[in-house]
């Protein structure tokens, strides 16, 4: 479903997986899991703070538990796991250093659940991942209420997708709406005194009240 790496081959980085809301795309990525939880590892990535305390939240709500990965790691790490459910954050994977086994052997499921505001972490994050080999499924979700969309492509991006029949609980794999957040991430990066060190949404969304998206 949606563009994921096919198994048995060399991942090739899928497109965002593309929302209409938030609430959408929580709903989606939970619907994608259902009954697969105790099926080899499942590991969440997210950016912010407040993303991962919503994904222990969202887990516990369902009596699940999830192990936090709190060192930096590299992908010949994930492939190591030992069967449950991970949370992590993106920005401590590494990319992979030389003469390490990078193949995954058994079932091993990677979804992102947000882009980065970013174009530096996410494109980081999918080279990072682009090194693991074999049983491998990994999906990378957006929105249109991400805030570089929200900024400078979510209003025309709705109004073009609505016309061919995109509607709320719908999920779009899409090259040109992926490439639409790459450029809505690169105009962000380019307002000056970023604070490109903050942990929080909030904090990094602070920098850009005022902005004029148009």
């Amino acid at each position: 479903m949606f563009g994921l790496f096919k198994r048995g081959s060399r991942p090739k980085p899928p497109n965002y997986l593309v929302w209409q809301s938030n609430a959408s795309r929580w709903e989606g990525i939970w619907k994608s899991i259902a009954g697969r939880t105790g099926d080899g590892r499942l590991l969440f990535l997210a950016h912010f703070d407040e993303t991962l305390a919503m994904l222990h939240e969202l887990l516990e709500q369902d009596g699940l538990v999830a192990e936090t990965l709190t060192r930096p790691y590299q992908p010949s790490d994930l492939c190591k796991l030992p069967p449950g459910i991970y949370v992590a954050r993106a920005s401590r994977l590494e990319r992979q250093g030389d003469n390490k086994d990078t193949t995954s052997n058994t079932p091993l499921k990677i979804i992102a659940v947000e882009p980065h505001l970013m174009p530096e972490p996410d494109a980081n994050l999918r080279a990072a991942l682009d090194s693991i080999r074999g049983d491998v499924l990994y999906e990378h979700h957006a929105s249109l209420d991400d805030l570089p969309m929200r900024l400078f492509a979510g209003g025309r991006t709705l109004e073009l997708l609505s016309k061919a029949g995109f509607k709320e609980g719908d999920c779009l794999d899409s090259g040109m709406v992926s490439r639409a957040i790459a450029r809505a991430q690169g105009r962000l990066s380019e307002t000056p005194g970023l604070n490109r060190r903050f942990a929080s949404l909030a904090e990094w969304e602070a920098q850009f009240e005022g902005i004029d998206g148009r």
